[in-house]
């Protein structure tokens, strides 16, 4: 039995309204990426590379389309679905790192898994264990 893909986007529209003007961001994406599979999103500015990344994470609803991560309808999803779903499954690391200045490194990383309540032991264990890995400590 052939696995379905870990992310796939059928027929993906995002139009946005800018006063009395469409602004068609998606025209009817397809896209199928498997579990550890490598995938480059490229193209010029303004093509619709951010607003295709929003729709994956759950952060924009599409205007017309099928958008299913890990199983998961998110064009179906009321806003409290979207947000487990993205405690769950999304992470992003953004171009400028948006990282918060009052916080360490360590409290930094560290964030993301106090939102998902995760225990203190158990939060301290996988910091230092990401850390180790990218050799920052």
């Amino acid at each position: 039995m052939e696995q379905s893909p870990l992310i796939d986007v059928r027929g993906a529209k995002k139009v946005y309204r800018v006063g009395s003007v469409d602004v068609q961001a998606l025209r009817g994406v397809d896209l199928a990426i498997d579990a550890g599979e490598l995938c480059c999103i490229i193209g010029r500015s303004g093509s619709g590379k951010s607003t295709l990344l929003n729709v994956l994470a759950g952060l924009e609803h599409v205007t017309a389309g099928e958008l299913i991560v890990a199983g998961q309808h998110l064009e179906r999803m009321n806003q409290s679905e979207l947000i487990r779903f993205r405690q769950r499954h999304v992470g992003f690391i953004f171009q400028s790192f948006n990282l918060i200045d009052e916080l360490n490194v360590f409290e930094n990383v560290e964030l993301p898994l106090i939102y998902m309540r995760v225990k203190a032991s158990e939060r301290k264990r996988r910091v230092n264990e990401i850390l180790s890995r990218m050799n920052i400590c």
